[in-house]
């Protein structure tokens, strides 16, 4: 009795049981309204049902779609019509969760003639899909309900005139508000959390640090299973790492495949139009998106990953790496480096903070990074970047572990050099991170005295050697292909526009710098909520876009922390941190200008400079919470990153299901149509 007492007494278990009774209630009475405003319903029994010419009734009940209209028209009803009750199932389909439009009409007091109401979607799977609920003009005459569906497919139709709506519950929607309302608690400004020091933790920091990597780890392990299509590379231009290490396996740099004659022969295999002529008219078929030089096809994406990964699993395993399965290793790559950073951000410069501060921190930096973009789309093109990202984030980490009581580790800066070196042979926009370090080591290297010790010799060798021959041998497999050592291959690439050609011009930056930075997420009033953005553009010349979803400032809110520095500047201290947080938002900036001039406007390109954001934003919250003394403002201050928290989470949300092309909107309807019906519990 008195542990119990004592369990009782505890805030937190207290309101815990407070949030589920009120998370219960609302489960009733709120998401569930439906069923109550419905409980006085008296069934329509008395109407007539005519199927237009184009539903042919079968023997068993059922009908085929032939050609005239193909409407169910239900009259006399002549009566007050509140629900509706229909379920469309096409025979001998197995697909469950296919959705069904069906476009509807009524005649009501008001309105003699059939009008228009929206369409609605129904799911044979999903039961609280099959009820509609109208809001006619006085009593309802007659109906028109027709299935969006083609000539030749047979359907069997149930339908029920003002049911009951009945009660559906969710043990799945009370878990997650509850689960959500407990994080709130435990993370709110006043919590107990924020007491305690990150670094005074001793054992519960490794604890914490360790059980944050790996449920993280599990949630990137369910994201790359959750699109099948992404399970296999059906598509020739998926496979190309796959390719690639057949071709080193071999000795060879070109892919093993002999292009198609017709493409050899053109003058300009890079003329879009042309070559889809010239090859497909005669009965023939090339690589696309793989660079093609001389007769032979090449993949100009970074080598790294296919030597480091693909080539190494294929020689052991006798089969290929899956793309989805070099996202994952390079997923726990990105995220032990980003982690690894933020603990040194906090060692080395700002002591004092909270482990409330550092989880919030770290998880805004993992869920406003592109993370869970890259993680969900596990595809080829996803591969470089996030492979990039880890090797480089990894070896930022090094560095910044390689410095202990002013003397530098030379096995960790040597190692730290390698992994950076490695980033050129991902995505070599990204060897930009090469900055850090150097910001870094300027105080050392700029000494003569530390550079002519022993200690200032070996750490420059450190660096300098597996620089030097992570670049010799990119250079020398550049040659092999190219002829230039510097030269990558991505201006042969077989696709839309001669890239050879796209050059630099400034007018392309204005649309690159509006649609990654400021672009706002278009709004819908259907699950999810959101839509694409495509952009026009005065432009005249070749703009290479896709759709996107919202600029970075126009969608995550904790990224303004950053250029806030323009305002507080002046209150912060100006050392090291002030410096690198200029530097992150710089380095962004670039290589949104990179991007944008060498490839164009994509979705999966925000992955390249986000984190540079976020870790700019990390710093500046840091640098502005030491400055602020007052208690009450530092509250302010941890409501904001809870705040920005919930922000992020509800953009990822609505985006989760949209993409450039192979959408799970698309391909797990039944995870879309099931979280659909969890959030518009007013349908």
């Amino acid at each position: 009795m008195t542990v119990l007492k004592k369990i009782l007494h505890n805030r937190t278990v207290l309101f815990g049981i407070k949030a589920l009774l009120f998370i219960l209630l609302l489960e009733l009475f709120v998401f569930n309204f439906r069923h109550f405003q419905s409980a006085g319903n008296d069934p329509i029994e008395d109407y007539q049902v005519q199927p237009a010419s184009g539903l042919i009734l079968q023997e068993d009940g059922s009908y085929v779609l032939g050609e005239g209209d193909k409407y169910l028209e239900f009259t006399g009803i002549d009566a007050k019509l509140s629900t509706m009750y229909i379920d469309v199932e096409i025979v001998g389909s197995t697909e469950e969760y296919q959705p069904i439009t069906l476009y509807l009409s009524a005649r009501d007091t008001s309105h003699e003639n059939y009008y228009w109401i929206p369409d609605r979607q129904i799911w044979h799977a999903h039961e609280k899909s099959k009820y509609l609920t109208y809001h006619l003009y006085g009593e309802c005459k007659s109906l028109k309900i027709t299935p969006a569906l083609g000539e030749g497919t047979q359907i069997r139709i149930f339908y029920e005139l003002n049911p009951r709506i009945p009660m559906f519950f969710s043990f799945g929607r009370i878990l997650v508000l509850w689960l959500l309302s407990m994080f709130v608690y435990v993370l709110r400004p006043s919590s107990g959390v924020y007491k305690v020091q990150f670094l005074k933790m001793q054992k519960g920091k490794s604890v914490a640090i360790v059980s944050f990597f790996l449920v993280h780890m599990l949630l990137v392990y369910f994201l790359v299973h959750i699109n099948p299509f992404f399970q296999g590379e059906s598509a020739i231009n998926q496979r190309q790492y796959q390719r690639l290490a057949e071709s080193l396996s071999q000795g060879e740099v070109a892919i093993m495949e002999e292009p198609a004659q017709s493409l050899q022969n053109m003058e300009n295999p890079y003329d879009y139009d042309l070559r889809n002529q010239s090859v497909w008219g005669v009965g023939e078929d090339y690589c696309w998106d793989h660079a093609y030089y001389e007769g032979k096809y090449y993949v100009y994406f970074g080598v790294v990953p296919s030597a480091l990964f693909y080539l190494p699993y294929y020689k052991l395993m006798g089969e290929h790496l899956h793309n989805w399965q070099a996202i994952f290793l390079g997923a726990g790559m990105f995220l032990a480096g980003m982690m690894g950073i933020i603990c040194q951000i906090i060692r080395r410069w700002f002591k004092e903070t909270s482990v409330g501060v550092w989880y919030l921190l770290t998880e805004l930096t993992v869920l406003g990074s592109g993370f869970v973009y890259m993680c969900k789309r596990p595809d080829l093109y996803t591969v470089p970047i996030i492979m990039g990202l880890g090797f480089g984030l990894l070896g930022v980490w090094c560095f910044l572990c390689s410095e202990k009581e002013g003397t530098l580790n030379g096995w960790q800066l040597a190692l730290g050099s390698l992994l950076l070196a490695l980033v050129a042979g991902c995505r070599p926009q990204l060897f930009l991170l090469i900055l850090f370090p150097m910001l870094f080591l300027v105080r050392y290297w700029t000494s003569l005295r530390y550079l002519k010790s022993g200690e200032g010799i070996k750490s420059v060798a450190a660096v300098a050697v597996p620089m030097a021959v992570v670049a010799a041998l990119l250079m020398i497999y550049n040659y092999a292909r190219f002829g230039s050592p510097f030269d990558f291959g991505a201006n042969y690439n077989l696709t839309f526009n001669d890239m050879r050609y796209r050059g630099f011009n400034v007018d392309r930056l204005p649309l690159g710098i509006w649609a990654y930075l400021f672009a706002p997420l278009k709004w819908t009033l259907m699950f999810p909520f959101a839509e694409a953005n495509y952009f026009s553009t005065q432009y005249l010349g070749v703009t290479i876009s896709e759709a996107t979803y919202g600029g970075l400032f126009a969608v995550n809110l904790f990224v303004w922390t950053g250029p806030a520095l323009l305002v507080v500047g002046k209150h912060v201290k100006k050392g090291m941190p002030y410096v690198t947080a200029w530097l992150c938002m710089l380095i962004g900036f670039v290589i949104i200008c990179v991007d944008t001039e060498m490839s164009g406007i994509l979705m999966r390109y925000f992955n390249d400079f986000q984190i540079f954001f976020l870790l700019a934003a990390v710093l500046s919250w840091l640098l502005i919470d030491e400055r602020v003394k007052s208690q009450s403002l530092k509250k302010y201050l941890r409501m904001f990153l809870m705040v920005c928290l919930l922000v992020t989470v509800v953009y990822q949300s609505r985006i989760f299901f949209l993409d450039t092309g192979e959408a799970l909107v698309d391909l797990r309807k039944d995870l879309f149509s099931g979280l659909k019906y969890q959030v518009m519990f007013w349908l």
